[in-house]
């Protein structure tokens, strides 16, 4: 029997290692030295958003909202702070305009989401677009740095409709029904449908005639209510 006492012993020196080893302090989950925040996405295709106001017109929003997530570098310590993300221009793009909130993490937070509101651009079919970044230097960021290549995320912003159908093709059913495409008809037909994509359902015939009896009607009681003021939409 004695001859398994050094296994035995052995076993005992190991359970005291590990019972020192977890006695052991853990470190802060944030350190002072190495505190920095950044956009979280990995491709670079990711650092950047579009929005186009002409898929939103229902409602005729003058601002949209996206989400953009940051993540913590580093490890955490007690007390709230504040992250300061700034706007700059584009190259080759007139400024886009949006407003971002005070980003602020808690002690309990090493990710968020930011929502950012986009307005609505000043010209049609005109592309606009905002650089954000995180200013370390700010003098109000209580944050360093983070990850090189992850610190800006660019924002496109237009208004800019693509056609619903063909003009040129006189035979179609909805030149036949609904005459030329234009913006303001295209407008209209929303509003009208409450469809930001009615244009998908023009290739069936009940849905066309529907369309053309709907927009037939309101544009009468248009005139019948206003008779002065011309109509612009044809159908």
């Amino acid at each position: 029997m004695k001859r398994y006492y050094p296994y035995t012993i052995v076993w005992l020196f190991a359970l005291v290692f590990l019972a020192t080893s977890c006695e052991k302090e853990e470190p802060d989950f944030y350190d002072k030295n190495e505190n920095g925040v950044y956009f979280d996405y990995n491709a670079s295709e990711e650092f950047q958003q579009s929005i186009n106001f002409a898929d939103h017109v229902l409602g005729n929003p003058q601002e949209l909202s996206l989400n953009v997530n940051i993540k913590l570098l580093g490890y955490m310590i007690e007390g709230d702070r504040k992250a300061v993300l700034k706007t700059k221009p584009v190259e080759g793009y007139p400024e886009a305009t949006i407003t971002i909130p005070d980003v602020v993490f808690t002690s309990e937070e090493y990710e968020k989401t930011v929502e950012i509101s986009v307005a609505r651009p000043d010209e049609r079919d005109t592309d606009y677009a905002v650089c954000v970044y995180f200013d370390a230097e700010d003098s109000n960021s209580q944050l360093g740095h983070g990850i090189a290549g992850k610190e800006e995320f660019t924002i496109y912003v237009k208004e800019s409709y693509t056609p619903a159908w063909d003009n040129n093709d006189p035979w179609s059913m909805s030149n036949m029904y609904l005459g030329p495409w234009s913006v303001d008809k295209h407008i209209f037909l929303i509003n009208l449908t409450q469809n930001n994509n009615y244009m998908n359902n023009l290739y069936d015939y009940y849905s066309v005639l529907d369309y053309n009896l709907q927009a037939v009607n309101t544009l009468r009681q248009q005139q019948e209510a206003n008779p002065d003021e011309p109509i612009t939409i044809d159908i």
